[in-house]
């Protein structure tokens, strides 16, 4: 179950970091003078995981909390070179106890800049959010949510919550969950097929169907700490003759950390 959520330190973060706008290097095409391009990116895939948890007593409800640093990944499709080099936007809105947290990948050039219109392919960019304040980590209290959405072009936003299960306490392995959504409508799409890979290597994590709920979920072992690098991972979905590859390399996987996946197909 789900309570209202109470993080002053996250709302302190999101007036700290309203726009995280990150670009990278010029890259060649686009042609027309003037003014500047300002647009979306479509999404096809995100995943999160905590990489960092921090646990101590908060005074003002009275049990342990966790300071989790939430690493959220995102597979965007470009069009051109100037769309590659896109960034994250990170904004909050709604009331001050409980916000919601907006990602939004955009993309800001000059119209007369150089950008090879005609290249065109996906890309991943991560966002890390520091000290998101976790109640319920000693389980005396029902879990705090945080709420967070990411917005890309066209199509429903991606939506998710964020509890202190998301920091894996006593796990032994990694866990994958993926979560399979129809890209139109973003349902759930029961029976479709994941193939769940070792990135550069030939190793199968898992493959199977998704149940009823449009989930899959399977461990992978690893001998680490928990938060140590586990796994670069490529998961491949396929449905009704629809296929969504999802490329994951850095940040990859973290051991006895849970991997949660949304993939649109």
């Amino acid at each position: 179950m789900n309570s209202t959520a109470r993080f002053p330190d996250v709302f302190r973060l999101a007036l700290a970091v309203v726009v995280a706008l990150v670009l990278g290097s010029t890259l060649t095409g686009c042609s027309q003078e003037g003014k500047t391009v300002q647009d979306q990116l479509l999404v096809q895939a995100i995943a999160f995981d905590a990489s960092k948890v921090t646990v101590g007593s908060n005074s003002i409800v009275g049990t342990d909390s966790a300071l989790v640093d939430l690493v959220i990944k995102l597979q965007t499709v470009y069009a051109n070179g100037c769309e590659a080099r896109g960034g994250l936007e990170l904004r909050s809105e709604g009331p001050l106890l409980e916000p919601l947290f907006v990602i939004v990948p955009a993309v800001r050039y000059t119209a007369d800049e150089p950008c090879n219109v005609g290249l065109a392919g996906d890309t991943l960019q991560s966002i890390t959010v520091r000290n998101l304040a976790l109640d319920g980590w000693s389980a005396t209290l029902i879990d705090s949510i945080v709420r967070f959405e990411v917005r890309g072009l066209g199509g429903p936003p991606f939506r998710f919550n964020v509890n202190a299960s998301v920091a894996s306490r006593g796990d032994t392995a990694t866990v994958f969950y993926v979560l399979v959504e129809d890209k139109e409508t973003a349902a759930p799409l029961a029976g479709a097929i994941v193939r769940a890979e070792r990135s550069g290597t030939p190793e199968v994590f898992f493959e199977g169907p998704t149940g009823a709920d449009g989930r899959a979920v399977f461990q992978v072992s690893c001998s680490g700490a928990a938060g140590d690098v586990a796994a670069p991972y490529l998961i491949k979905v396929s449905y009704a003759g629809r296929i969504t590859i999802f490329a994951v390399q850095d940040p990859p996987a973290l051991c006895k950390r849970r991997e949660t996946i949304i993939v649109r197909v």
